[in-house]
């Protein structure tokens, strides 16, 4: 099965190996991961920065960074200090304390890191330590195959999900992300910015995730679709009974097949999700 990671099936065993030897270390056989179990275990510090605390430039400048908007979380080696940069949204901390965490325990991720800070990498080398990572985080969150028991236990629907999101104590976005990609049956995952100024363009594909049946014996839409402002996946954001019930549900038709799906639309402060299935 492919994966958004683009890792090759070596690394990304060895980095579910490393993933799941951590969970052993800290005894954690049923979800959600506690992070701070695997903080104590390594002795690592952890801060939680507000971009909004005085010293936060201070910090900006020890660690030699350029793009603070992008700036989520460090690993001071040397220091054995992780600092997260506060989101408003909890489980989003949750990943970067988990993602800098692998950055830890990866041997090869440490040994770099112990000579110079990721910043001062070349930005390849900084992309596949952040792919890594990221990889990393999302096999320690979800735990490896104890999540895809949890997901096959139950038709795929928004519910279940919203569900295992809850479970796993990790957003809506990245376990929908995460079941798709691992899912046997047929479904796909869209997430689409709004543009309220372009009528003709309104909904925008920002990244979408098919589960391998679905690409292979559905269709596979484009990245580069948009929807109208009257089209029914848009119905989320211009409808008051769809925007008020705050979820969707509708057919769609995809061109060029003609194929009709049944999807779950839903939005938040940023973007708008559809979560699509063959229509019985």
């Amino acid at each position: 099965m492919s994966s958004s990671f683009g890792l090759s099936d070596h690394v990304k065993h060895a980095l579910r190996e490393a993933a799941m030897k951590s969970l052993q270390e800290v005894s954690r056989i049923e979800p959600p991961v506690i992070y701070d179990a695997l903080y104590d275990h390594e002795k690592l510090k952890t801060t939680l920065f507000s971009k909004d605390h005085p010293d936060f430039q201070g910090l900006v400048n020890e660690i030699g960074v350029d793009q603070t908007d992008t700036l989520r979380g460090v690993l001071l080696v040397k220091q054995k200090h992780v600092i997260v940069i506060e989101h408003d949204y909890d489980r989003r901390n949750k990943f970067t304390f988990l993602h800098e965490h692998g950055h830890w325990k990866l041997p090869w991720h440490r040994a770099l890191l112990f000579k110079c800070t990721q910043f001062d990498l070349s930005a390849a080398a900084r992309k596949q330590l952040e792919i890594e990572a990221n990889f990393y985080a999302s096999e320690a969150a979800f735990m490896g195959d104890l999540f895809m028991n949890y997901l096959m236990s139950s038709p795929p629907s928004l519910s279940h999900i919203s569900y295992l999101s809850n479970v796993f104590d990790m957003s809506m976005e990245s376990t929908f992300r995460h079941a798709v990609e691992l899912e046997l049956r047929p479904c796909a995952y869209l997430v689409m910015t709004v543009n309220r100024n372009d009528s003709d363009h309104f909904l925008k594909i920002s990244y979408v995730v098919h589960s391998a049946s679905f690409a292979a014996n559905v269709v596979e839409f484009s990245r580069k679709a948009t929807f109208p402002k009257n089209h029914v996946l848009a119905q989320i954001v211009v409808n008051p009974l769809s925007t008020a019930l705050n979820v969707h549900e509708c057919i769609i038709n995809v061109k060029p097949k003609g194929v009709q799906l049944k999807a779950e639309v839903w939005k938040n402060n940023w973007n708008v999700f559809a979560f699509c299935q063959p229509l019985e």
